[in-house]
């Protein structure tokens, strides 16, 4: 029967399949990882019970053996007593059997011993399937971030400065305290050209620019947006705010712009 896991959020039972289908669920993703979280613990219980079962089999096969040692040397005793003229003998057949209670307790330790090593060497195995298996989660659910962000910008975006120490940037500079090509000169408009390379423009000209999506920021150049991935699968950007040598605070606004990849490609210059 397939484990099921109580939801803090609705109170109810669910398996982690359904918890794992909605991890990008912002409604759902604290109970996806709490459940993860849970999975791991259960997974290390599990190892740390077999490891003690492995540990008391070989502590009572090893008592079980000194027992057997202890009533051989008792009888080897006995019977010397008894038989005086024949001390010699048993003396040869005392040595004999210690000598095969001792290869037998070594062969018990030896197979104690290769039981641990193999013990030890299956919780190795199972980690590593642990952390192949979270790192392969990740990876799925990096993906699937960037499938959306995308399809979002993927035909084009545009990003422009829209505070300047917090005040509106146009407003900023009619005032005389934003410099004056503040938005003309930073205004940028581009499109995703393929998993690595933004195609985009400014002040004219068109060139190349990198980008990069994790599972939490997009990175456009040396501009960083925090994103979140919403129930319809869109997205949504974060204002990003950047200090600068001379004091000011700057706020940069990332939004999707359908005519882009037309306005870039039309550019006469082209680097």
């Amino acid at each position: 029967m397939v484990k099921k896991y109580l939801s803090t959020r609705t109170r109810t039972k669910h398996t982690y399949a359904f918890y794992k289908e909605r991890r990008n669920n912002p409604q759902w993703h604290d109970d996806f990882i709490q459940v993860r979280s849970q999975r791991r613990k259960g997974i290390a219980v599990e190892i740390i019970i077999s490891l003690g079962v492995l540990l008391i089999g070989g502590i009572f096969f090893s008592q079980r053996d000194h027992a057997n040692i202890s009533a051989s040397n008792e009888s080897t005793e006995t019977s010397s007593m008894r038989l005086v003229k024949a001390q010699s003998n048993s003396s040869e057949s005392t040595k004999s059997e210690s000598g095969n209670a001792s290869s037998e307790s070594s062969t018990q330790k030896s197979e104690s011993s290769k039981s641990a090593s193999m013990a030890t060497q299956d919780e190795t195995d199972i980690q590593n399937s642990n952390e192949s298996r979270v790192n392969n989660e990740k990876t799925v659910e990096d993906s699937d971030s960037k499938a959306v962000i995308e399809k979002s910008i993927g035909t084009g975006f545009q990003l422009m400065p829209i505070l300047y120490n917090g005040e509106d940037v146009e407003q900023a500079m009619n005032k005389n305290v934003a410099p004056q090509n503040l938005v003309h000169d930073n205004f940028m408009i581009g499109y995703l050209k393929d998993n690595k390379i933004a195609r985009v423009s400014s002040i004219g000209a068109a060139y190349n620019q990198n980008y990069e999506i994790t599972d939490s920021i997009l990175t456009i150049g040396d501009h960083q947006f925090k994103y979140q991935i919403n129930d319809d699968q869109t997205v949504s950007f974060e204002n990003e705010e950047k200090s600068y040598p001379d004091g000011s605070t700057v706020t940069w606004q990332l939004t999707k712009e359908q005519n882009a990849r037309q306005t870039v490609d039309s550019k006469p210059t082209q680097n």
